[in-house]
């Protein structure tokens, strides 16, 4: 099997969180579980991650709420 690369990786991470979003879910990285070494040979372990694949990163996930509205004033309002 060939490794794949860390750009691979990385588009794979962030096609999964925008697909995750189409349906109204909102989802946060937690990437220090993946980062910190003990914490992700757990969740591999725990979600069996077979060795030749590594744990990119951890997503928190829920359905999302309203859009807040936009905090940029309109561009009449900054003119003197």
């Amino acid at each position: 099997m060939r490794a794949e690369t860390p750009f691979a990786s990385g588009r794979a991470f962030y096609r999964f969180w925008l697909n995750l979003s189409r349906p109204g879910f909102a989802a946060w990285p937690v990437a220090a579980v993946a980062n910190h070494s003990q914490s992700a040979e757990v969740g591999s372990r725990h979600f069996a991650i077979p060795a030749e694949r590594r744990l990119i990163n951890v997503l928190r996930a829920g359905i999302a709420g309203a859009v807040p509205k936009r905090a940029w004033l309109p561009l009449q309002g900054l003119s003197a």
